[in-house]
């Protein structure tokens, strides 16, 4: 009989060089880097975007003016809120004495592709608004202004090749490329909000084609979005905390 030593059968015990092991993927640190975000962003939305947004809403609500001796009556670096009509201002392009145009472009980040609108011009100049009793002169020293409400749009399409390559858009499809110039023209009634910066002037950050109760209600649908966005911000963060805790007592962190 013969005895056979150990590594006789002919099998060799392979050492493991250092760093040769797959390191696990580190789950609970990709929860706890993408909860931190969210919360971060919930964070900068309730206190930077959301309280702007809530201050235009009680402006839109208490502060029109409804004519020049209102408009007059307000303090210097107060915000206020004036409808009228957009008279005498000179053209920038066809009839437009205001113009913000938006390109249709195919974008693609990772493994995601999506279309989407990029403004390519915005010219604001000052205007003159016309209210009773008067008129005011418009600025836009405050920053940049939303345009919004009712405006006059004119699309130039790019013809696409089929349905792969093009944009569904007001009943006819778009390709890359094809433009939306959305104007504001003189005759048109708007209302703006901002702060009065001086005896005849309001640096504006809004303008918009319609009445100050449109205006209201139309930042008041803002704010509800922006609060339910905030909330979820800070639930899926909160959750992607919890996620990394799980982890960490797993001791997958």
């Amino acid at each position: 009989m013969v005895l056979c030593g150990r590594g006789s059968l002919g099998v060799k015990s392979a050492k493991r060089r250092p760093g040769s092991l797959k390191r696990r993927p580190s789950r609970g640190r990709d929860a706890l880097i993408v909860g931190l975000g969210f919360i971060f962003i919930g964070f900068l939305f309730m206190f930077i975007v959301l309280p702007q947004i809530a201050n235009d809403f009680v402006v839109s609500q208490a502060s029109s003016a409804a004519n020049k001796a209102a408009f007059e009556a307000i303090p210097i670096g107060n915000d206020v809120v004036v409808h009228g009509e957009l008279t005498g201002n000179p053209t920038i392009e066809g009839d437009a004495v205001v113009l913000v145009r938006e390109q249709l472009e195919f974008t693609t980040t990772g493994n995601e592709s999506d279309w989407d609108w990029e403004e390519i011009e915005r010219e604001i100049p000052l205007l003159v608004l016309t209210i009773d009793g008067g008129s005011v002169v418009l600025t836009t020293v405050s920053g940049p202004v939303n345009l919004r409400g009712e405006r006059h749009e004119v699309v130039d399409a790019v013809a696409g090749t089929g349905f792969a390559d093009t944009f569904p858009y007001q009943e006819q499809r778009l390709a890359e490329g094809s433009t939306r110039t959305f104007t504001f023209e003189n005759g048109d009634q708007v209302t703006t909000l901002g702060t009065k910066a001086g005896e005849n002037e309001i640096a504006i950050r809004e303008l918009f084609g319609g009445t100050p109760a449109q205006l209201s209600a139309e930042l008041a649908k803002g704010a509800t979005i922006f609060t339910i966005g905030t909330w979820c911000l800070f639930g899926f963060g909160g959750l992607a905390l919890l996620l990394a805790v799980w982890a960490a007592v797993r001791g997958r962190f």
